[in-house]
């Protein structure tokens, strides 16, 4: 799947900006006291519903090619294209919405989840030599690294076609049920790898049940979705970050019990702060 970016000046992309906000005013981003109790519940469970589509599972064990397009890349680039992100720009930068600054903060964590700062930081229009280089050195890596997979899968399907002419033998080491010697079938190279748990039936962990993976790793998306997550983050450090990490850390805070918001105020912190320092070292935004 390839994605081409659109290009935009910048005075038709600032008008765009400005229709944006002003559509969505229309729909419901008013002041509190002319939104009503209503119209606060449905952007609030609008921004949870994004939250959980972000929710995602990255898609790296589907074997995709490096730098192809994930489920969570597709997921980020129907937001761009429905313009949701300078909704986010709108709300983080608006001091009376600040009840979903929370929410918001959780977004854009999800959002930048597989993301590396300092690459995304350092992402241009074209792409650099280096980048030609690393890209080219892990195509041949993955080239090698099936080789050797297929050339695994042929000496094991030739070795096996006769492994009941390999011989029979005893095993001194070992006894069997009837307390007699061991009777061992199969190849004296394997013999010392004898293991009586293979023909038994694995107890099976419902996928309800399964631990949830913590770990999640980084993954380099598309150079278009890079650019566009790029301009969104340097947009959002300069002008919402202070306050939207200001009114997070006294929430966090003042509410400790909700333990489950101090990981996304803390994750967003070590990654925007990386941005920062990768792209610009912007002083003002360091709080």
């Amino acid at each position: 799947m390839r994605i081409q970016r659109f290009q935009m000046n910048p005075g038709t992309k600032k008008k765009l900006r400005a229709e944006t906000k002003s559509e969505y005013s229309t729909l419901n981003i008013q002041k509190p006291s002319e939104r009503g109790e209503e119209g606060g519940l449905i952007i609030e469970r609008i921004l949870v519903l994004i939250r959980n589509i972000l929710h995602v599972e990255a898609g790296y064990k589907d074997n995709r090619p490096i730098g192809d397009v994930t489920v969570h890349d597709q997921v980020l680039w129907a937001l761009h294209q429905a313009g949701m992100l300078d909704v986010f720009l709108y709300i983080t930068n608006t001091a009376r919405e600040s009840e979903y600054y929370m929410h918001m903060l959780e977004i854009l964590t999800l959002m930048l989840k597989e993301q590396n700062a300092n690459e995304l930081a350092g992402s241009l229009v074209r792409r650099s030599e280096a980048e030609k280089m690393r890209d080219e050195a892990e195509l041949l890596a993955a080239r090698l690294r099936e080789k050797l997979e297929r050339q695994e899968k042929e000496k094991m399907s030739a070795s096996s076609r006769h492994s009941r002419f390999g011989g029979t033998f005893v095993l001194k080491s070992h006894r069997a049920i009837s307390n007699n010697k061991l009777i061992y079938h199969g190849p004296l190279s394997k013999a010392d790898q004898l293991n009586f748990d293979e023909a038994k039936s694995k107890r099976k962990t419902p996928k309800n049940r399964a631990p949830e993976s913590s770990s999640t790793s980084l993954h380099r998306s598309s150079l278009s979705i890079r650019l566009f997550l790029k301009d969104f983050c340097v947009e959002f450090v300069k002008g919402a970050y202070n306050d939207v990490m200001r009114y997070s850390k006294a929430y966090v805070a003042v509410m400790p019990q909700l333990t489950i918001d101090e990981p996304y105020y803390l994750m967003a912190l070590r990654f925007f702060m990386e941005f920062n320092r990768n792209f610009e070292f912007d002083l003002t935004v360091v709080t």
